[in-house]
This record gives C-alpha cells, structure tokens and sequence, in this order.
C-alpha cells in the first residue's frame, strides 16, 4: 500500500466511524484534506478493495472499512508516538474519585465511551453499560443481539480464559480474535497495582473510536498500574 492509499484508507475508516453511513469518493475528495479529485480516490478504492481493505456493500453506495483495514488502523494507531492526551474530564474524575472505587470508574468510562465497559479485580466482576451498546445499530438484528448477550452472560468464564495469555500492553481483538463473537470489538488491558491485578475492557461493535478510547483505556492502565505505588 502506498503513502496515498494509507491516507485515504485512514480517511475512509475515521469517517465511517464518525457517521456509521458507507464513505463516498467524493466525501473522501471534499472533506479529508488530501488534495486529490473523486476520481482519483475512485481508483484508490479500486486498488484497496482488490487487497481487502474495502468493500461495497450495495452497487450505488459507498465503502466500508473491513476486519483488514481495522486491524490496519489500530496497528497504525499503537505505532503512533505516546503521549498523554486524554479527556480532562476523566483525569479531573480520577483525580476526585479515586482509582480503587472500580464500579463509578466503569460507569464514568461507559459514559465516555458510549459502549459496554467490563472490569475484573480479584473475584469481582462488574459490567456496565449494555444499554449504549444494544444502542448502536450494528446490534439492531436480534440474532446479533442475542448471541453477544449470551456472550456477555459468560463474562467471568471469558476473562478467566483469556487472562493468563494477555500480555502486559493493551491490546484490541476483533473479528476472528474477540472472545466476544465475529460482531464485536473490544479494547482490554491488564494491570498490576497495589490492590492486586486485574482487567478492564471496552466492549463495542468494530465502528468504534479507537483513537480516543485507546488513549483512555491506557490512562487508566498507567493511573493503575503506577499512580498507586507512588502515593
């Protein structure tokens, strides 16, 4: 893939996420600052859709990202440098709040997040958020709903499987890797703190926004796993 392909393909994806709607070429040539004509980012889709980046989902409409370009894009987005962007909203919490109350910490990030929120300490296992992600319209068919509830309901057998192989970074799974069906996406990650280990997840549908949910998911890890030994 080349350098202008990489950048309408992110383009295509960023826009996707924002709207839920397939992306248009000419969307793409009007809105993502790439200096480059419809019919030039036709025959980018072209190329991209031909190595599985793309797909069309009806003849007339746009395109939409696929499990590649996902995995693309969040390999894109771990690669970028670290940096300590994150809502001041969440940091202004924590900094009130306190790390170990893990219950109002899930609500709040559920909130943030606008998806399902999963977190293990211990014994303890604590879901939130289902309303907002039964919200989105990926899970508007019922056999989608149902499955991924009946998913969920295995929610402590799931992370007690999959805790000793996550290694120490955050990581995304989806697709073919989610332990939570073909339909969903999570965002999960390990901690060590004073208070002993445990695991946080945002759990949502593929069109989620992974910039944004990254740089929370690993504030909270790094709030977790070093602000309290410092203290």
């Amino acid at each position: 893939m080349n350098s202008r392909q990489e950048d309408i393909l992110q383009a295509l994806i960023e826009q996707y996420i924002s709207s839920g709607s397939p992306v248009s070429s000419g969307l793409i040539a009007q809105q993502a600052g790439l200096n480059v004509s419809s019919a030039t980012v036709r025959n980018e889709f072209a190329a991209l859709e031909e190595d599985d980046y793309i797909q069309q989902p009806h003849t007339s409409a746009g395109r939409l990202p696929t499990e590649k370009a996902y995995h693309w894009y969040i390999t894109r987005l771990n690669n970028r440098p670290i940096d300590n962007q994150v809502n001041t909203d969440l940091v202004e919490w924590f900094d009130h709040l306190g790390i170990t109350e893990f219950k109002q910490v899930a609500k709040q990030l559920a909130g943030l997040t606008n998806l399902a929120v999963f977190w293990q300490h211990g014994d303890d296992v604590y879901c939130t958020g289902l309303t907002n992600l039964w919200q989105q319209p990926e899970y508007n068919q019922h056999q989608v709903l149902c499955d991924l509830s009946a998913t969920i309901d295995r929610l402590d057998e799931i992370i007690n499987q999959i805790f000793v192989d996550l290694p120490s970074t955050t990581q995304v799974l989806l697709g073919a890797e989610s332990p939570f069906g073909r339909t969903a996406s999570v965002i999960i990650t390990k901690y060590d703190s004073d208070q002993g280990s445990g695991v946080i997840g945002i759990l949502g549908p593929w069109r989620m926004d992974y910039d944004r949910n990254l740089r929370i998911i690993k504030y909270i890890n790094n709030k977790l796993s070093y602000g309290q030994k410092k203290r």
